[in-house]
């Protein structure tokens, strides 16, 4: 029998950010939910929303890179960079609307008070 010493696979590079942006679509997740609580939740809603666009953003970039050039890149970072837009895409959307109901609260705290005042 012949010793057959197989090729390695070469070794893919890891896209750019890919992690960052899986920790920006995380960050923006958990940030949005407060943006209904009155005076603080109107900055960790802008700090939700802020991460989920760069999230996104920075997501849409790595995957046009993968898309350029896919046999230089793993898969594996592609997918942490497609999630992290995605929650990225999302925790900014339910910054906005958390942001919105916290803002309706506050307007209709302030005219409560006022009648009663």
């Amino acid at each position: 029998m012949e010793n057959q010493n197989p090729t390695p696979a070469p070794q893919l590079e890891k896209l750019p950010n890919a992690v960052m942006i899986l920790v920006f679509g995380i960050i923006s997740i958990v940030f949005c939910w407060y943006g209904f609580v009155p005076a603080v939740g109107i900055v960790t809603g802008i700090i939700g929303i802020v991460f989920g666009i760069l999230a996104m953003v920075m997501g849409g970039k790595a995957k046009k890179l993968y898309a350029s050039a896919p046999e230089k890149y793993s898969k594996g970072t592609l997918t942490l960079a497609k999630v992290g837009s995605i929650l990225g895409t999302v925790g900014w959307i339910l910054g906005i609307v958390f942001m919105l109901i916290g803002i309706i609260i506050l307007i209709l705290a302030a005219g409560t008070a006022s009648h009663f005042g």
